[in-house]
């Protein structure tokens, strides 16, 4: 890891690449430049990186053949098909695209193709919070139910949430714009049908069983940042919930709260890059069965903390 790389984020200037670029600053992947890349109306926004503001350069006229890693947040299809094309290390966090997912703490042990995409964030916090029980259940049936932050529609999510809620404090009459309804102090199933199909292609592949019955549900919460999920798992056989309980208690990036507390996304997801989870128990009468809950950042550990994981195994299997 000690061999500096060139790295271009393309479609920087958003709530993600913001969130990226800071994290990248923090971690200790050698990088000997970094491009941010944008469309026109990004152009001349700056970020700051290990001390030095780099503003967004224009996308269009900008060769990738100068940089050896590239990160696609967003950005047309025709840039997207050149990268595929070219020789670089890419991750793809959009969603948008057809490349093999990763999540480095899940199947350590697989070559990474040299193009990855980095799954969506709750994808990457329930594959997180089973790792270290995997072995101990021979799934039969996944149920999920992930409770999305206005943070999941990217800066236009997070500030129709504090326009609304602004709105209705003052005792003003509300008109929904980015979502179909009010979502300040109001509850309801997302209507992005996107979203649940992408965590559900996502998960069946990455468990490798095809044939796994697998059902997501998203529900839409009036929360700026942080996911929840409500986690039900089906076995083949009764379970040992004592192992379990010791292989979480075990697992380095968990923090397993005592039966009395369970976890909020506020108090304990945000900025955080570890996962937090709460209420594992034996569904009654079904032994067979197990409930949990787990709460994560989105951004910082669904989304950026896998990507920038990702970035690192790749630069060491091909650098």
């Amino acid at each position: 890891m000690s061999q500096p790389v060139d790295i271009a984020i393309v479609g920087a200037s958003g709530l993600l690449g913001e969130a990226l670029v800071e994290q990248l600053g923090e971690r200790e992947l050698p990088v000997r430049e970094l491009f941010l890349l944008g469309s026109d109306e990004a152009l001349g926004h700056s970020l700051a990186f290990r001390g030095h503001n780099i503003r967004v350069r224009e996308l269009e006229r900008f060769d990738f053949e100068q940089v050896t890693l590239v990160f696609f947040l967003q950005g047309p299809q025709a840039l997207f098909q050149r990268l595929r094309d070219s020789d670089c290390l890419l991750i793809d966090l959009s969603g948008q695209q057809r490349l093999p997912a990763l999540v480095p703490g899940w199947n350590p042990s697989a070559m990474p193709a040299r193009q990855v995409a980095s799954p969506a964030s709750a994808v990457v916090a329930l594959l997180g919070g089973l790792a270290p029980i995997r072995h101990l259940i021979e799934l039969q049936r996944i149920v999920v139910s992930v409770c999305l932050p206005a943070s999941a529609h990217g800066n236009a999510g997070v500030r129709e949430l504090a326009r609304q809620t602004a709105e209705l404090l003052n005792g003003r009459p509300l008109e929904p714009r980015l979502f179909a309804r009010q979502v300040a102090f109001n509850v309801f199933a997302s209507d992005d049908r996107a979203i649940e199909r992408r965590i559900l292609s996502e998960l069946t592949v990455l468990f490798g069983q095809p044939d796994l019955p697998v059902s997501v549900t998203c529900i839409q919460v009036p929360v700026f940042f942080g996911e929840s999920l409500s986690l039900s798992l089906v076995g083949a056989r009764p379970l040992d919930m004592g192992a379990i309980e010791a292989s979480l208690e075990a697992a380095g990036h968990i923090d397993l709260a005592s039966a009395a507390n369970s976890p909020g996304v506020v108090d304990d997801a945000v900025g955080q890059e570890r996962i937090c989870m709460g209420r594992p128990r034996a569904v009654e009468h079904d032994p067979c069965s197990l409930d949990l809950w787990l709460v994560a950042d989105d951004l910082k550990k669904g989304t950026v903390s896998n990507a920038l994981d990702s970035a690192e195994l790749l630069i060491k299997h091909y650098l």
